[in-house]
């Protein structure tokens, strides 16, 4: 079976869920071609993508007129949808029947004119309502609500989305993000350690993050991936001030000391639209497989597990991260149980099935 993806992100950008569902497609002996964000068309200086990765999988790119976020009026829309339609078909050369399309669009209803009887399902993973710039979001609640009519199934990364896809489709599902590996037991050790692996952005929370530094000095809080320019003078003066504060370049799971920490924080901050719309993160379930409890922050819509702890206030958050500190052990039979049920065999039998529905 092939699948076609579209997705408005370079494949090389830090891995999503775009690229974890094309790699687990690719794990199972399907095809798959790439669709990466599209140049535009005043880029003559730059070369088109179209690169043979594998015998099974490809990434292309084609040219589009204007930036998603300005194609506020249904014109400039249409014109845009137009010009890319015919850079798509130029360069897939074929369609098959049973292709099936996993677009990551929310404004690329065009498809259905592309992929007549074809079966598209359309993945959203952001709230792109609340992410517009312009109009209040109302040209793009246009624009998705057209692209899930068409649409044979839509799937959401969490409950709002959710909530917002199922206005538009009768076909709508919650598909969160897996872990890669098998849950990992961890051994009885001292651990004093607090950890934060991001990329340390302006969705952080400093106030809160000085807030729990001060609070908690018995711990050491370990930051752990790359620090946004806005934000390293602020960073710079947190590390001067508070010396249980310890910074440590992006590195892998695998490649930490696990066995220092009791926990893993994210410390956003509140009232943030796109980031109250997060179920689960791509990291989610990577770091509870690890046995890692979570404290969050500004995530009302968060999964609810008995080894995530939801925040409301500063001090909720440091009450969390001690309780996690108490409370490691007791919690790993709860979070095995969860990692069983979020390994990649289980995504790949939701979404055969959600293929094979008439």
């Amino acid at each position: 079976m092939r699948f076609i993806f579209f997705s408005k992100t370079m494949y090389s950008e830090t891995p999503r869920i775009r690229h974890q569902l094309a790699e687990l497609l690719l794990s199972y002996g399907h095809e798959v071609i790439f669709y990466q964000r599209p140049l535009f068309f005043f880029e003559s200086n730059k070369k088109l993508i179209n690169q043979k990765i594998s015998e099974n999988f490809e990434i292309k790119q084609t040219k589009q007129l204007l930036h998603h976020q300005l194609r506020l009026i249904g014109l400039f829309s249409f014109l845009n949808s137009q010009y890319e339609a015919v850079q798509i078909i130029s360069s897939l050369k074929k369609v098959n029947s049973d292709d099936i399309i996993i677009n990551f669009n929310y404004d690329y209803s065009f498809l259905r004119k592309i992929f007549k009887e074809n079966k598209i399902i359309t993945l959203i993973n952001d709230d792109f309502v609340a992410q517009a710039k312009f109009n209040k979001g109302k040209h793009v609640l246009e624009y998705l609500s057209k692209t899930l009519k068409i649409s044979n199934a839509t799937l959401t990364v969490s409950y709002p989305l959710l909530k917002q896809a199922k206005i538009f489709s009768e076909s709508a599902y919650l598909f969160l993000p897996w872990s890669k590996e098998k849950y990992i037991r961890p051994i009885q050790s001292e651990r004093k350690s607090v950890l934060l692996w991001a990329h340390i952005d302006v969705r952080i929370d400093f106030d809160l993050i000085e807030y729990i530094l001060k609070e908690n000095e018995k711990f050491e809080f370990h930051f752990v991936g790359p620090i946004s320019e806005k934000n390293t003078d602020r960073i710079k003066l947190l590390k001067e001030k508070y010396n249980n504060l310890i910074l440590f370049p992006a590195t892998s799971l695998n490649h930490l000391n696990l066995n220092t920490y009791f926990v893993s924080i994210i410390p956003y901050r509140a009232g943030v639209a796109d980031i109250e719309a997060v179920t689960a993160s791509n990291k989610t379930f990577q770091l509870l497989s690890k046995g890692l409890p979570l404290v969050t922050y500004g995530m009302p819509n968060f999964y609810e597990h008995q080894a995530i702890f939801k925040a409301k206030t500063y001090q909720e958050f440091s009450e969390f991260i001690n309780k996690a500190h108490k409370e490691f052990y007791i919690l790993q039979s709860s979070i095995e149980e969860l990692i069983k049920l979020q390994q990649p065999e289980q995504r790949y039998t939701k979404i055969l099935s959600i293929i094979n529905e008439e």
